[in-house]
């Protein structure tokens, strides 16, 4: 990721993460749609990575870890 400011650092996704609403990214086809979305990661059928969340985690460690 690389964030307007400046800040670049990584988004991983632990294999037990992709249930509930990320259950359809576990699809290559679908996981490959992704866009920005008013400054969200996002995926079609209302699919997004929580972008505050995302900055501090990525502030404070240099990645981000979605383990569920």
């Amino acid at each position: 990721m690389r964030f307007a400011g400046g800040l670049t650092g990584s988004v991983r996704f632990a294999p037990g993460c992709f249930t509930g609403v990320f259950e359809a990214l576990r699809e290559p086809r679908v996981f490959d749609q992704v866009f920005v979305d008013h400054g969200a990661v996002a995926w079609p059928g209302d699919i997004d990575l929580a972008p505050d969340a995302m900055y501090l985690e990525i502030r404070s460690h240099g990645e981000w870890l979605l383990t569920s």
